[in-house]
């Protein structure tokens, strides 16, 4: 491959890029021209010569931001010396305290790889993201449920019990309604 003269303007774009012959070199000089002589050029007309090494390749993302010629853009990043689109863990740790992350964590799983998680309805409660009364309606809704599952199941089976024989001795079954209603709540505590 022959050596190559790359003409380029005051800016540092290249506006030609010419095969080496001293009569070029003599004419760029004559005409008082901003170039410069590689033994080899992989760049084109229109790209900026301050974007390539002395050898004429292609300077490392991460070199071209270093020396502030080219500019990240909010959702980019360097990784492994390529410029890159930022995943949700980045994005969050720009900005954790925005509206949108108001109510989201880091968490890391089991192979030490991070993700963003909704936080616990305690945990925005302790935040103060969300109400004492925000936070004890969900308790509610969280109880309804077990209630539903569980004591409501034992009440239709009481019933059941004393439909077919009144004498039926329910206090065993009251008994287990009573301590999983109060498992229930000690599961699902209010503030």
């Amino acid at each position: 491959m022959s050596k190559k003269i790359v003409e380029h303007d005051n800016n540092g774009v290249i506006t030609s890029i010419w095969d080496f012959t001293a009569i070029n070199k003599v004419y760029l000089d004559r005409l008082s021209l901003k170039y410069k002589i590689f033994e080899s050029f992989n760049g084109c007309d229109g790209d900026n010569i301050n974007f390539f090494d002395d050898k004429g390749f292609l300077l490392p993302s991460s070199t071209l931001v270093s020396k502030a010629l080219i500019k990240l853009k909010d959702d980019e990043k360097i990784e492994d010396g390529l410029i890159v689109k930022k995943n949700e863990v980045d994005l969050y740790r720009d900005n954790p305290f925005s509206e949108k992350n108001i109510d989201k964590k880091i968490i890391i799983d089991d192979d030490g790889v991070e993700a963003i998680s909704e936080k616990t309805m305690l945990e925005k409660y302790n935040e103060n993201i969300i109400s004492k009364e925000s936070y004890n309606n969900y308790i509610d809704d969280m109880r309804s449920g077990e209630y539903s599952s569980i004591v409501d199941k034992k009440t239709n089976e009481l019933n059941r019990k004393k439909l077919l024989n009144p004498a039926y001795d329910d206090s065993i079954l009251l008994k287990e309604i009573k301590d999983a209603t109060l498992k229930i709540k000690e599961k699902y505590a209010k503030v």
